[in-house]
């Protein structure tokens, strides 16, 4: 059960706390588009657990970043190089999203030099669920359901993404989001202030990075 010594909220986690992995992880597969751990979740836990004192605050309140070997991991963001072959798609990122210009190459995901669990403190995801709740309400869609969410009744902490990187830094977000986020349009984050010099960052990274996806599988003409 979780201890109550002090707020898991507030701390970074430490040995000794009970840590479970969140159903949110079942994402972060081969198959997937984003990074995912080579090895099992037994040896993800165990590398986990020998890092644990290095933990450092993650993004949002109340995450922390445990680092991995980045051998064990894998991105779904790659380099080009002069062999790429870019494929563009003109159409929305996702439901209620202005069409844009989307590229990729396929092919699988590729190395990293920069890898993380990241873990989210006790009750942290109650908040987020909350959140999530709101603002399907807001747009008139059906209430995310709190199954990936329970765990936080059993644990200090919870195993919730691995995030791998294929450069020293965390990717910027795309250009296109920096933009829109800088002009205030929809499509962007209304509560993220994105710097011109962000978007510069963006451009230059997104133009020697590119997403990899699995090839398509040719259609049985049998």
């Amino acid at each position: 059960m979780p201890t109550t010594d002090t707020p898991a909220a507030i701390r970074a986690p430490r040995l000794g706390d009970s840590i479970v992995f969140n159903p949110y992880l079942d994402k972060y597969t081969e198959e997937s588009s984003n990074s995912h751990y080579v090895g099992s979740r037994a040896e993800l836990f165990a590398e986990i657990f020998v890092n644990l004192e290095q933990a450092v605050p993650g993004n949002v309140t109340g995450s922390f970043k445990v680092p991995l070997d980045p051998r064990n991991v894998r991105s779904p963001i790659v380099a080009l190089d002069s062999d790429s072959e870019i494929q563009y798609r003109f159409g929305p990122r996702f439901d209620g999203d202005e069409p844009v210009t989307q590229r990729w190459v396929e092919g699988n995901k590729g190395p990293c030099v920069l890898a993380f669990a990241v873990l989210f403190a006790n009750g942290t995801l109650v908040e987020d669920w909350q959140n999530s709740c709101a603002k399907a309400r807001e747009k008139g869609r059906d209430t995310p359901l709190f199954t990936s969410y329970v765990a936080h009744v059993l644990s200090d902490f919870e195993i919730v993404l691995v995030l791998g990187h294929n450069e020293n830094t965390p990717e910027p977000q795309n250009p296109i989001s920096a933009a829109k986020n800088i002009l205030g349009l929809a499509g962007g984050s209304p509560d993220k202030k994105t710097t011109v010099r962000e978007l510069a960052q963006s451009i230059l990274f997104w133009d020697r990075n590119v997403c990899a996806k699995p090839a398509k599988p040719e259609p049985d003409e049998s």
